[in-house]
């Protein structure tokens, strides 16, 4: 085949442009500090990276639910510290109560600071987070889930949890129902104290004492199960941030730009461009007259 001055020019052109594309292409990754940017830079570091992204931002969601959890289940847990609290100053009183020097008149002062303490018991249980009864089960939209009647207490909630998905695979309860609450006996223990105050006998007011013992006991179990709840749900939000963490640095190594060697090649492909040029540039001047001296 005969080669022609033309064709060789061609061809050199060529190379010149290929060689321009390419430090076009390095320039874009090193300005980007991107060497992937689309499925045609690279598909396998491509889909990787994408399947990563896609796990980074599912966790930053469960982060979140955690977040939520906490923040309820944190409302939850200072409303018990402080219903156990009540517990312990009702125990006191019904102990000054038991006492044989009493009469029928401190008792019945008792019996109004006990139920001032059933009355801030029933506002506790009452309690809201974000416009949301904590102790109503999934009732949390309704009614306040305790009302008090003289000095009765009737729930108007339900048993039923409220769950948060905090991992791919795990889903966590997040709240302490109202019958979980009425099952420390609180309210009936307080009502029974009232009751044996205001009828001023003692053997009455010992059993409530020993149940209001009984109670300070449910209540610090329910408090100390539902702090035991925020801890754990704390350690699943550190295990997802450091999770991210990797995730972040995967991302990075199959995506990111190594500055150095983009520099490298930019430089090389730089020289070659540059040859090539110079090339193009004595093709083009040469004629017949060059072979005629």
């Amino acid at each position: 085949m005969r080669v022609t001055q033309n064709m060789i020019l061609r061809n050199t052109l060529s190379r010149v442009n290929d060689n321009r594309d390419e430090m076009n292409t390095i320039q874009r990754r090193i300005a980007s500090q991107k060497r992937v940017q689309k499925a045609s830079d690279d598909p396998i570091s491509f889909s990787r990276a994408a399947r990563f992204r896609r796990s980074l931002e599912q966790n930053k969601q469960f982060i979140k639910n955690v977040e939520d959890a906490n923040a309820w289940i944190s409302t939850t847990s200072i409303s018990l510290d402080q219903l156990h609290e009540y517990a312990l100053q009702a125990y006191d009183l019904a102990s000054r109560g038991a006492d044989g020097t009493a009469d029928a008149e401190l008792r019945a002062q008792l019996a109004d600071s006990v139920r001032g303490l059933l009355q801030d018991s029933v506002n506790l249980g009452n309690s809201q987070y974000l416009g949301k009864s904590i102790f109503a089960g999934t009732l949390t939209n309704e009614e306040e889930p305790f009302l008090l009647t003289g000095d009765v207490v009737t729930y108007q909630g339900n048993d039923e949890y409220i769950e948060r998905r905090v991992t791919e695979n795990q889903v966590e309860n997040i709240n302490t129902t109202g019958q979980d609450l009425l099952d420390t006996e609180l309210f009936a223990g307080l009502n029974a104290l009232i009751t044996a105050l205001d009828a001023n006998d003692v053997d009455a007011i010992n059993a409530s004492m020993e149940q209001m013992g009984n109670v300070k006991k449910n209540l610090l179990t329910l408090s100390t199960t539902t702090a035991s709840r925020e801890t754990n749900l704390l350690l699943v939000k550190y295990r997802l941030e450091s999770t991210n963490e990797d995730l972040i640095a995967y991302i990075s190594d199959e995506e990111d730009a190594v500055l150095e060697e983009e520099i490298v090649k930019f430089k090389s492909q730089e020289t070659a461009y540059q040859a090539a040029l110079q090339s193009a540039s004595q093709i083009m001047n040469m004629n017949i007259l060059n072979y005629l001296s």
